[in-house]
């Protein structure tokens, strides 16, 4: 029987089939870092009967058939260091090739001490537009309460709004300075593009002109 054997580096969640079929860690991401056959293992003093078939109850006769067969043996390896080996028999399914670990990703920002009426939702669109210019995702943004809810006297509230008020003035984000910037570039340009516009003009202007003095048959110099 010719059998699909994975490759080094693959790397994935691995399924495998009795008597092995809990030995693996469930849900836990492994990869392949080695392949071996039954005459590597005796080299190196390892029975593979004794080591992979005999402490699984599994007969004689399926090890020598898997033998003939073109057993191999192979080696998976945890994120931690963790090593499992196993016959390549028993192996129901594999990643194929390495593959992207993908998972649900979030970025969480302590605002700090705001009256609990502070419309917070201009900032939050701020965030969602952020992350799908730089990011390309649709976001989720929610607001919530980090702390117990503290008194403020109305003297320290007042004084808070008005340096956090100041602070906001003098203080231009990079989407803002951004767009700054792309405005003056675009003034800058339309500029140009007039300065550019209007040198032509003056050019075809100054060839009518020639081509009307010689149809005149008027001599003139050009410097």
């Amino acid at each position: 029987m010719a059998l699909n054997n994975p490759t080094v580096g693959s790397r994935g969640l691995w399924e495998l089939k009795t008597p092995y079929q809990s030995y693996l860690p469930v849900n836990t991401t492994l990869e392949c870092t080695a392949i071996t056959n039954y005459g590597q293992l005796f080299s190196m003093g390892i029975d593979p009967y004794q080591a992979y078939y005999q402490k699984y109850n599994i007969s004689k006769e399926d090890y020598k058939k898997h033998s003939d067969d073109g057993g191999r043996i192979i080696f998976l390896r945890t994120d931690t260091g963790q090593v499992y080996s196993f016959p390549l028999h028993y192996l129901v399914s594999y990643p194929i090739g390495t593959g992207v670990n993908y998972c649900s990703i979030g970025i969480g920002l302590r605002l700090g001490a705001l009256p609990l009426n502070t419309n917070v939702e201009a900032y939050i669109q701020k965030v969602e537009e952020l992350a799908d210019s730089m990011l390309g995702v649709n976001v989720q943004a929610e607001t919530m309460a980090l702390s117990e809810i503290m008194i403020i006297d109305n003297a320290s509230h007042v004084r808070l709004e008005k340096a956090r008020k100041q602070r906001t003035k003098d203080h231009k984000s990079t989407l803002e300075q951004l767009d700054d910037a792309t405005k003056a570039k675009k003034v800058l340009s339309d500029r140009l593009e007039l300065i550019e516009r209007k040198a032509i003009e003056q050019s075809n202007r100054i060839l009518d002109l020639e081509n009307l003095l010689r149809k005149n048959n008027i001599n003139f110099e050009t410097q």
